[in-house]
């Protein structure tokens, strides 16, 4: 439903896959929703969304802790092979 709405690049829930230091883990019990749109303002339409308040509703329950970031790329870089050709 939420891939459909209008300004959604991608969303999904994700888990740890562990690889060593120096990552630190979600833990067991936790995930973590990526999340990306085109512009703040089609996110905070979908905050508001009747579905995302019904679905907030379902889990409260199973809810402990919930925790917020907001991203924004500031930079982005061409990566460069060893032999100096792009990738």
């Amino acid at each position: 439903m939420v891939l459909e709405e209008r300004g959604c690049i991608d969303y999904g829930a994700v888990v740890d896959e562990y690889f060593g230091p120096p990552q630190s883990l979600l833990g067991d019990d936790a995930f973590a929703i990526i999340e990306k749109w085109e512009t703040k303002q089609h996110f905070e339409s979908h905050a508001v969304s009747e579905h995302m308040k019904t679905c907030r509703a379902k889990v409260a329950e199973l809810v402990v802790d919930r925790t917020f970031h907001l991203l924004s790329l500031t930079c982005v870089r061409t990566a460069v092979r060893r032999d100096n050709t792009q990738c």
